[in-house]
């Protein structure tokens, strides 16, 4: 499992938009990152059972081009205090936090798509040459 978890990430992390090169994480920005909730957004089928481990070079890798490509989101939408959902929020700020919301790619949200790009289909949605 692990493998293929690995190889499903390192593709997706060669894919345009979080190729890079990035910056090195700032031991602050680092700190930042472990905070729970900094990830705005819908969590759909979060990675709350992990049963593979990382290298930490992938897992830096993978956190640095979350927080890379999140950063200018993230930083609106605490601008413009959205961060947080609230009933007191206006249509116009409801839909305007949506927009920036689906700009923010969480470590979550990079392995789920790359294990929906690369990782393994189950057998009904194989193509016909892959059986």
């Amino acid at each position: 499992m692990t493998k293929i978890v690995a190889d499903s990430i390192r593709l997706r992390l060669e894919e345009e938009d979080l190729r890079g090169p990035w910056v090195p994480l700032t031991s602050e920005e680092e700190e930042q990152l472990r905070l729970s909730g900094r990830w705005p957004g819908h969590n759909v089928g979060g990675l709350l059972q992990r049963n593979y481990e990382l290298p930490s070079t992938l897992l830096t890798a993978l956190r640095t081009a979350a927080w890379r490509v999140s950063e200018g989101p993230l930083a609106e939408l605490e601008e413009k205090d959205l961060t947080l959902y609230s009933r007191d929020l206006t249509l116009e700020q409801m839909e305007e936090r949506e927009e920036l919301i689906k700009r923010v790619y969480s470590p979550p949200r990079i392995v789920r798509e790359a294990l929906e790009r690369y990782g393994p289909k189950p057998a009904g949605l194989r193509e016909e040459g892959g059986r």
